[in-house]
């Protein structure tokens, strides 16, 4: 009998044969290779592009859009590397527990023309850490040549049969448009085993290498392509963290999901990589950003990963289907887009009218699980008739113009505003005092929403305009041909600059003066509209 655990290892792995793939079937090979919970393990050998004797880094090509060795291509630009540069540590052949760090990576960097993700590679000093040093000796000598990653897979794009071709993935071959790298490893798979044997013998003659740490060396090596598979099976098998045997055997078995019509109410609760926690909601955003990509069941499966609720038979594809948004387009789960989606369940801005009690505390499990994620406490669930009702749009008697926009402010951000946003819509509001003059609250409503969603298509457009840039700066360093391009009338023989995506950084603060120029212009307008009316 197949034993469905092991291959699913050996998937997640890269390492799986094509006949031990057909064993599980296209189907759930797809289903473990883009399941955003299941961490994979992708090997790639190639010479070094660089080694640094004096500072002990070598630089690694780690992964680029070449097919891997089951047929994975893993695009360049939709690797998210912020997480991984907090803590860049590399490990030998994933092994976290019995081998300390061997060293850490530098400069790691998303790089077009050709496209690739690069890191530098500085080994621990032999002082501190021998079996480091042996690794290094023998990497720098090109014995050990291969490095792997591990990854979250976020998102895979369907290809078709002619694009599959085209592309070389072959029949289990999977397209990553969106990854978080999380750990990368040397490794000495794939390798020759004997003329790896000869040149270790080698270095040790030449006291370069400690002949205990030999022994320890070839302890880890796996002298076979069997032991090799079994090997990386079992770090794989200890990264990925399957649990019970029968777990994964049942959630591959089974679709979760059938996006094109029987989804229907809440979602259970589950667990999804995080945004930051500062990370701004912008919910008209997201649902903007899935309509313009995606269609029909595509569409469908894109609204349901980002929501906890949807209408039971209503049209798929309709927005209006889908309630309770937490989740940015990327499928991560974003703090603020939790705490508005408990606020509207607990009855700001009537979100859950017409749900049922039982729908309504599913609603609620689904979201106190995502308020564990980020270690905060949920709030109590509601009753319909203790639901909040918002305060007034306008300043109370005997309340100041300050004391109403600290009133304001927090329902708004609960609303799902960025602060800024909250600010400028509150001073607005407060402008006016809640007198006969100023009780068309629904005219002012009207207004904040049809601003905010101007400031939403601001947002993606500004976004858009950084993504073209990046484009256009790749292409004026690449030349037609395909080739490197570069040189002068004074230096014909210099070498083009590399085109280097703009740092998340740079892009944050573009969007972000953006929205807060965006933000005062709001302010500006409501208080315009509110002179006129």
């Amino acid at each position: 009998m197949v034993d469905h655990e092991d291959l699913a290892a050996l998937v997640a792995a890269g390492r799986a044969t094509p006949e031990e793939m057909r064993a599980l079937g296209a189907d759930r090979v797809r289903e473990i290779k883009g399941n955003p919970d299941v961490p994979q393990i992708r090997v790639r050998a190639s010479e070094p592009i660089s080694v640094n004797e004096e500072s002990r880094t070598i630089s690694y090509l780690v992964s680029d859009e070449t097919p891997d060795r089951v047929g994975d291509i893993i695009r360049v630009r939709g690797w998210d590397i912020a997480s991984y540069k907090r803590n860049p540590v590399v490990l030998w052949a994933h092994d976290g527990k019995s081998v300390p760090p061997i060293g850490k990576a530098n400069n790691v960097r998303r790089r077009y023309g050709p496209a690739r993700l690069t890191a530098d590679i500085e080994f621990a000093p032999k002082e501190a850490h021998e079996f480091a040093d042996t690794i290094y000796q023998l990497a720098s000598r090109g014995f050990v040549r291969a490095t792997s990653v591990g990854f979250m897979p976020r998102e895979t794009e369907e290809v078709d049969e002619k694009k599959r071709e085209k592309l070389g993935l072959g029949p289990y071959g999977q397209l990553y448009t969106s990854t978080e790298l999380m750990e990368i490893s040397v490794v000495a798979v794939p390798a020759n085993p004997s003329a790896l044997q000869d040149g270790v013998k080698a270095l040790a003659s030449e006291g370069l290498l400690d002949s205990g740490m030999v022994a320890r060396f070839f302890d880890t090596f796996p002298p076979t392509v069997e032991d090799a598979n079994r090997r990386i099976r079992a770090a794989c098998r200890s990264f990925v963290d399957f649990g019970a045997a029968q777990h994964l055997a049942d959630s591959i078995a089974e679709p979760a999901d059938d996006y094109a019509g029987e989804i229907k109410m809440a979602k259970p609760p589950h667990k999804t990589a995080k945004a930051p926690v500062g990370q701004k909601w912008d919910a008209a955003s997201v649902w903007h950003a899935i309509a313009d990509d995606y269609e029909g069941d595509a569409k469908a499966k894109r609204y349901w990963d980002i929501v906890a609720y949807r209408v039971p038979d209503a049209d798929a594809e309709a927005q209006s289907s889908y309630k309770f948004p937490h989740h940015d387009a990327d499928g991560k789960v974003v703090w603020r887009g939790v705490t508005a989606a408990m606020a509207a369940l607990n009855g700001a801005r009537g979100g859950a009218a017409g749900l049922s009690e039982k729908d309504r505390e599913g609603v609620y499990r689904h979201l106190a699980a995502h308020y564990q994620q980020f270690e905060e406490e949920p709030p109590e669930l509601r009753s319909m008739d203790d639901a909040e009702v918002k305060s007034p749009a306008c300043r109370q008697e005997d309340e100041t113009a300050e004391e109403c926009v600290s009133r304001k402010v927090p329902e708004m951000i609960e609303e799902g505003m960025d602060e800024d946003q909250a600010v400028a819509a509150a001073h607005a509001v407060c402008e006016k005092r809640c007198d006969d003059d100023y009780k068309d609250e629904a005219r002012l409503v009207d207004a904040v929403a049809s601003l905010l969603e101007q400031q939403a298509e601001q947002t993606r457009a500004t976004r858009q305009l950084v993504d073209a840039l990046s484009d256009l700066t790749v292409r004026l360093h690449a030349p037609a041909d395909g080739g490197a391009r570069g040189g002068s009338e004074q230096d014909p023989e210099a070498a083009a600059p590399e085109a280097i995506e703009p740092s998340a950084r740079d892009i944050n603060e573009m969007i972000e003066s953006a929205s807060r120029g965006f933000a005062e212009r709001v302010r500006r307008d409501l208080f315009n509209n509110n002179a006129r009316t």
